[in-house]
């Protein structure tokens, strides 16, 4: 997949910010040519509220999870069918806003089907677990499906970037944010 944001019809491959953007994906054949099958002719805008996409995580039924920054300055999870439609199963009518402060850095889908969220929620390394169709599992974490980490009592913590293991395990690296000075202090696994 390659994604862009584009404004006045200039495109911007790198993804950085433009005023008064939009962002769409393409995906791309192994001979570099769009894919047909994808969108409209091999592209299509995800003009659901973002302003901007973080995360693409293509899942094995040919689906793709989207995470995204709304206005609002919150994480919102879109769930794409492999032809590029929106999976209206997933969440409520195919995206599921996260809770207000998840920072999101990572989006993984582990073997039973079920979506890894990473990153730093409250200012604290924690990491959501969701259903398939988008829903908080509660039997990960109570309340909202989110499980927060204390590593530090003094700065901030992310959890950065998450990897399946053997036995269902998970390695998830993170690092420290040194509170009021934005400085990165530690990387840690």
């Amino acid at each position: 997949f390659i994604y862009a944001t584009y404004a006045d019809n200039e495109l911007n491959w790198d993804g950085s910010k433009i005023s008064d953007q939009s962002n769409f994906l393409a995906r791309l054949l192994m001979t570099g040519e769009l894919d047909p099958s994808f969108g409209s002719g091999g592209a299509m805008n995800i003009d659901d509220g973002l302003t901007e996409i973080e995360q693409i995580e293509s899942l094995p039924n040919g689906n793709m999870i989207i995470v995204g920054l709304t206005k609002s300055s919150q994480f919102r999870m879109i769930m794409l069918e492999n032809d590029g439609a929106l999976n209206y199963k997933f969440g409520l009518d195919g995206q599921f806003t996260l809770p207000k402060d998840f920072y999101v850095k990572d989006i993984l889908e582990q073997d039973n089907g079920k979506i890894l969220v990473s990153g730093s929620y409250q200012g604290q390394f924690s990491i959501a677990r969701y259903h398939a169709n988008g829903t908080p599992d509660f039997r990960f974490a109570k309340g909202n499906g989110i499980r927060k980490y204390a590593f530090s009592r003094t700065d901030e913590t992310v959890a950065n970037e998450m990897k399946s293991m053997p036995k269902g395990k998970l390695l998830v690296r993170g690092y420290s944010i040194k509170k009021n000075s934005g400085q990165i202090k530690d990387d840690f696994l």
